[in-house]
């Protein structure tokens, strides 16, 4: 669905003296691509195990802790580590991206909070009446 890091790797390297030239700074993009990633990773499960951080973020097995304990302190997401388990059990991420269907939930849940503060509002004006 979205572009994550092995994506950007390929960019890069195919694209190496360009963004030198351009004054990118290769190692901010490789971070903010495996935060994005993750993101992307913790949006599908709430499960995530360290292997498959490790793997998909091409970090060492000593990283994927610290790693995700930065991630975490984006507050992008929210989460719990499990060390024993060795996994990321997520309670919650911000969307990277919303989907039309996403914009209609949230229309549709704010036309419902507007009706109810109007109701309120409705019902606080009759009982001054009385």
């Amino acid at each position: 669905m979205y572009d994550g890091l092995s994506e950007y790797m390929k960019f890069y390297e195919d694209h190496k003296e360009y963004m030198q030239k351009m004054g990118l700074d290769h190692n901010r993009l490789m971070k903010k691509m495996r935060i994005l990633t993750l993101l992307s990773m913790a949006d599908k499960n709430i499960e995530i195990p360290f292997a498959q951080i490790q793997s998909e973020l091409r970090l060492e097995p000593n990283q994927v802790e610290l790693f995700v304990i930065d991630a975490l302190k984006t507050k992008l997401m929210t989460a719990r580590i499990e060390q024993y388990s060795k996994k990321v059990l997520v309670r919650s991420v911000v969307k990277r991206a919303l989907s039309r269907n996403h914009w209609i939930q949230i229309r549709e849940i704010l036309s419902a909070w507007k009706a109810n503060v109007r109701n309120l509002k409705e019902n606080m004006s009759v009982g001054e009446e009385i």
